[in-house]
């Protein structure tokens, strides 16, 4: 090969770089983006806050002891076709020792961009926070469709829950679902509590599944949802071929008003490697709830990604 050959990062371990958390840039603990005005005060009901979908509650905790997030995904598949898939997910855990580096970089505002562009060594330098997760005993998923029971799954020292959706049959948009769990080493809450999916959202330019390229200043374009912001998300790669190259990994990052169109800017987009880029559309609405003196956020995202070239 020649010394310039390039290669790319899979779109899968650049979502895994990026990650779809309830904030896109990797914290759990803090920022509320929720973006439709609730506003929520701390709870001292120990069974779960029994608030209504129409309270408004924008109380935001210092650190939340579980997350739990409804997630429908809409992503183009490398060399052709779209893929759908909607997900729960819910962990309860403490924080044992906090992530090291920044991948995805965080924006000044709204409206505003930012970008990271790292070698091998700043890659290496990046890691995952640790946690000491717990059981909530059976949890319970409800919604358009008959309750759904689940119980723990435990993979080495990690404690979580899991369930796919139908996509056509089981997953609504602009709908709350319930969600309780009986108990266990964290304490049992009630159904009252919300999870609440927005609205439909979908991009437009680049659309899932077409193709572009993302040159000089470049104007991203969607149309429905009900959040206040969205995020962008962009993530390229440049493997070196020869040892004595180094690769390139670069990770844009903008929290934008969710108006149906931004325009990212071409200085930050030079600054990205070149090759095959993914680009994501992410919106997140997310509650707080106190829990016997426990915080839990809930979040229901839509995350929509369309691969191209830059």
């Amino acid at each position: 090969m020649l010394p310039n050959a390039r290669a790319t990062l899979s779109l899968g371990l650049v979502l895994a770089l990026v990650g779809c958390p309830t904030d896109p840039v990797g914290d759990d603990d803090a920022g509320d983006d929720d973006a439709t005005g609730d506003d929520d005060t701390a709870d001292d009901d120990a069974t779960g806050d029994d608030d209504t979908v129409g309270d408004d509650d924008t109380y935001v905790p210092d650190e939340t002891d579980g997350q739990l997030t409804l997630t429908y995904t809409e992503a183009a598949e490398p060399g052709g076709g779209v893929s759908r898939s909607a997900r729960f997910d819910a962990r309860f855990r403490t924080l044992v020792t906090p992530a090291t580096g920044e991948l995805v970089p965080t924006p000044a505002g709204v409206d505003q961009c930012a970008v990271n562009v790292v070698d091998d060594d700043g890659l290496g330098a990046y890691t995952a926070a640790t946690f000491a997760y717990e059981s909530a005993g059976t949890l319970i998923l409800g919604g358009p469709f008959d309750d759904k029971p689940m119980g723990p799954t435990q993979l080495g020292d990690e404690v979580f829950y899991q369930l796919l959706l139908d996509v056509d049959g089981e997953l609504a948009f602009a709908t709350t679902y319930p969600v309780s769990a009986d108990g266990d080493a964290f304490p049992a809450f009630e159904t009252s509590v919300k999870l609440e999916m927005p609205a439909e959202i979908n991009l437009t330019n680049p659309a899932v599944g077409g193709n572009f390229t993302l040159q000089g200043d470049y104007e991203v374009r969607w149309d429905g949802g009900d959040t206040e912001t969205v995020w962008l998300l962009a993530a390229s790669a440049e493997i070196a071929i020869w040892p004595w190259e180094e690769s390139a990994y670069g990770f844009l990052a903008c929290e934008v008003l969710n108006d149906g169109a931004f325009t990212l800017p071409a200085p930050m987009l030079n600054q990205m490697p070149d090759g095959d880029v993914s680009l994501s559309l992410v919106q997140t609405l997310t509650h707080y709830k106190e829990v016997d003196g426990r915080w839990l956020a809930f979040s229901g995202v839509c995350s929509l990604t369309a691969l191209g070239q830059i």
